[in-house]
């Protein structure tokens, strides 16, 4: 099917769709449970059955789909999926989401019957698959959002509802899990989750769509570079591309390596590459060919343009599309900013690492054995009350703190404070892995504990499971506090400097990408952590990752003694 060829009406399907709001549910939620399950449900699997925290760390590069998945964004709106125009009446972004459902559910339906331990490259491939689907489906989800609503007012509605949605999704896909996996079988767990999964594959059949598939139209004006033919823009377009794919690639085939590393060292006779070297040696460069071959392209086209640059011209096929969508942005970035695009660059790339890059360990870490290095031997039931429970209205209050200080004191002192706070937190964890001294001093000297009482009734009002917090779970609940709001405000403050960044005319990809730069870093130093963490303990890494924080903190009074240089001044 071409680009441009209409889909059939949705009127000659069968009579009966759910509503907007309703489907917009129904989406929300098919949207946010793969997310929890990929990104920390089956972390909590692989600890259940003692995977080291190094091959975790690997494992949790197959996220990368959620940090680039603004390349194939500007496709899904244009193209259908393969084999889809047999799927008469159905639009194409709809056609990706049953796809991406499609290939998620037996994915889930797979895991049970597979032992990480002695699978964990299948069960590896298997999940990017899935993840790739759910990055895909998000996506087109969005496209949905924005297309089904009739205005503005329907729009944040449909908003609203998709996030608490998505947040429910979360609720179910982690603390229902957990409960579940400790009352049953982990087993029963991945049977439930798949089971949700598909009840959301068979709802979307029900799910309206506008009243024709309007393509994403190819030929909208080149807005810088115009004066370039369109091989010209292919050129500068195509190194990026491929620097970006080549990136995927080389982390995708380290982590499949890496898990299977036994038998494919056993084969050629020698180790290709061991995870500190990957970290340390190729994953600057992975880094700085993601940001040097956009940067330096849109340089070029600068240089070669000169003073035509804003000359417009008519788009001509895909690659002018992707030109427009992926190059265009950076463009813009670089004649806007200069060389200030430095100081900011670097903000982007560290600001969220102190919390970004242990992420895919908080569960091994409230799961594991003591003994384990360091974990804290908290079990299923416990971790959802405090982590998925506790720990989600504790990052609300950081999100309504972090709008406060916006008001407050302005955008680049709450910046600076996020990244002094995200740091920091990562000590409390660290006093936890030792001995929890400080913590419980903490606790005595304000009587904390006087409040455990109340925290428990709201806990188990909310829970999955009734648990009862005592000291030492009532400590780990106070440092989950401390992270969570220490994370809501270095969230919302973190995205209103983003937002205050991006030209309107590029919003989305410029956000996108810029908001990808933290994640890169931190999913790339993972597998290093990991192997820290067996080598050295979790209290070692966690002071080792408040130190890194440094660099966000750093990035932001850099930022703000620049911006405040530019500021223009009162007569």
């Amino acid at each position: 099917m071409s680009a441009t060829e209409p889909m059939t009406p949705a009127a000659s399907l069968p009579a009966f769709r759910l509503g907007a709001k309703p489907a917009m549910a129904v989406l929300g939620f098919a949207s946010g449970l793969p997310y929890a399950v990929f990104t920390g449900t089956i972390i909590a699997w692989f600890t259940a059955y003692d995977v080291d925290a190094k091959s975790i760390g690997v494992f949790s590069m197959s996220s990368l789909p959620y940090v680039f998945k603004f390349l194939w964004s500007p496709l899904l709106g244009a193209y259908s999926p393969p084999g889809a125009g047999r799927l008469r009446g159905v639009s194409r972004l709809r056609s990706w989401i049953l796809v991406s459902l499609a290939l998620i559910t037996p994915v889930l339906f797979l895991l049970p019957n597979l032992d990480p331990t002695r699978s964990l490259g299948l069960v590896a491939f298997l999940s990017l698959i899935a993840i790739f689907a759910s990055a895909t489906q998000d996506i087109a989800i969005g496209g949905w959002r924005i297309r089904i609503a009739k205005d503005e007012a329907e729009l944040n509605s449909l908003v609203s509802i998709e996030q608490f949605s998505y947040r429910t999704a979360s609720f179910f896909g982690a603390a229902v899990a957990f409960v579940i996996a400790q009352n049953a079988s982990w087993d029963a767990a991945w049977w439930a989750i798949a089971g949700l999964v598909g009840v959301c594959f068979a709802l979307v059949f029900f799910v309206p769509d506008p009243a024709m598939d309007e393509a994403e139209d190819t030929e909208t004006p080149i807005a810088l570079g115009g004066s370039l033919s369109s091989a010209e823009r292919r050129r500068f377009l195509l190194p990026v591309i491929a620097a970006w794919g080549l990136s995927l690639v080389l982390v995708f085939a380290f982590m499949f390596y890496n898990l299977n590393k036994e038998a494919v060292d056993a084969v050629i006779g020698r180790e290709i590459i061991g995870v500190r070297d990957f970290t340390l040696n190729v994953g600057p460069v992975i880094v700085a060919a993601c940001l040097l071959a956009p940067v330096l392209a849109a340089i070029g086209v600068i240089r070669r343009t000169g003073p035509s640059l804003g000359t417009q011209a008519p788009g001509q096929g895909v690659s002018d599309m992707l030109y427009r969508n992926l190059l265009e942005p950076f463009i813009d970035l670089v004649t806007r900013f200069r060389f200030a695009l430095i100081p900011i660059l670097f903000l982007t790339l560290f600001y969220r690492y102190a919390d970004g890059v242990w992420g895919a360990f908080a569960y091994p870490f409230y799961l594991g054995a003591p003994e384990n290095n360091g974990g804290l031997g908290h079990t299923l039931i416990e971790v959802a009350a405090a982590s998925k429970t506790f720990g989600v209205l504790m990052t609300l209050a950081g999100v309504a703190v972090g709008g406060a200080m916006l008001k407050l004191i302005g955008q680049m002192p709450a910046l600076v404070v996020g990244a002094v706070l995200a740091a920091a937190t990562n000590l409390l964890y660290a006093d936890l892995a030792v001995d929890a001294r400080y913590t419980d001093a903490f606790i005595a000297f304000v009587h904390l504990d006087v409040l455990f009482p109340f925290i428990n009734a709201v806990v188990n009002l909310l829970a999955a499971d009734p648990v009862e917090i005592g000291p030492r779970l009532g400590r780990l609940m106070v440092v989950i506090a401390a992270e969570n709001l220490a994370v809501g405000i270095a969230s919302v403050v973190y995205v209103a400097y983003l937002s205050s960044l991006v030209n309107k005319a590029y919003a989305a990809v410029q956000y996108a990408i810029l908001a990808s730069l933290s994640l890169l870093v931190a999913v790339l130093g993972r597998g290093l952590l990991g192997e820290l963490i067996d080598e050295r303990g979790f209290a070692y890494v966690f002071v080792l990752t408040a130190v890194l924080g440094l660099l966000g903190v750093a990035g932001s009074v850099i930022e703000w003694v620049r911006r405040g240089r530019a500021a223009p001044r009162p007569d």
